[in-house]
């Protein structure tokens, strides 16, 4: 379905016809504006491959369907982004965004920022998730301090070459698991541990112990075995 505006309400909407014309080519579905200029969308908003665009040129507020603005590789910076989206989001492939500063607060589907191999920290990602969050294949990521607070589903990290540490993860559910496959700069006591018992992982994570003094400190209780000696 393509999208709806009404020109009644564009005098008092204050975008330009470049504005208008970019809502036409990404939106799917029926959009309006609010007297603050912030855009609410009945639908899809979809930006795939388009490196001309450095700045999203419209400031989102809502969007019930799903938000993607992948491959765009001169993309800096997530600001415009809607606050809630009621789908999944994706910034996939976007080679030149440093955070992930401006995006969502609430994804109620699943949440890729994979391939953005220029993103160094995960601040600005979303509080909550809903279903899985992927920042695999971030090649300059090395920490995950700034991840969601909650994530229902699954959290990948695969690929991420400079990640020391899974210090900062996401607190899963126990229907969600980790993946950390290809980060070879992560310590092997820390990926054994997840291997072997994950919810005494999820207690190391919780702590602000060092992986050595915790695994000496729960000596004999991993799955029945000594660990980490």
């Amino acid at each position: 379905m393509k999208h709806i505006r009404l020109f009644e309400d564009f005098g008092s909407s204050n975008l330009t016809e470049e504005q208008l014309d970019w809502l036409d080519s990404v939106v799917s579905g029926i959009w309006d504006v609010d007297d603050k200029g912030e855009i609410s969308v009945h639908g899809h908003v979809r930006c795939t491959g388009d490196s001309k665009l450095k700045k999203i040129p419209v400031q989102f507020k809502h969007v019930t369907g799903d938000f993607f603005i992948k491959n765009c590789s001169n993309l800096q910076s997530l600001k415009g982004c809607p606050q809630i989206v009621e789908g999944s989001f994706s910034c996939s492939a976007c080679t030149s965004l440093l955070t992930l500063e401006g995006g969502p607060r609430q994804v109620d589907g699943y949440f890729e920022c994979y391939l953005c191999t220029s993103l160094v920290s995960l601040k600005g990602a979303p509080l909550k998730v809903r279903c899985y969050f992927d920042c695999g294949h971030c090649d300059s990521l090395v920490s995950l301090e700034g991840s969601p607070e909650k994530v229902k589903y699954d959290f990948w990290c695969r690929n991420c070459r400079s990640l020391t540490t899974v210090r900062g993860v996401t607190l899963l559910d126990s229907n969600g698991d980790y993946y950390f496959d290809e980060c070879p700069r992560i310590p092997q006591e820390e990926l054994d541990l997840l291997e072997r018992d994950k919810d005494i992982f999820l207690q190391w994570i919780q702590s602000d112990m060092k992986i050595g003094d915790f695994l000496h400190q729960k000596r004999g209780m991993i799955k029945g075995k000594e660990f980490g000696f």
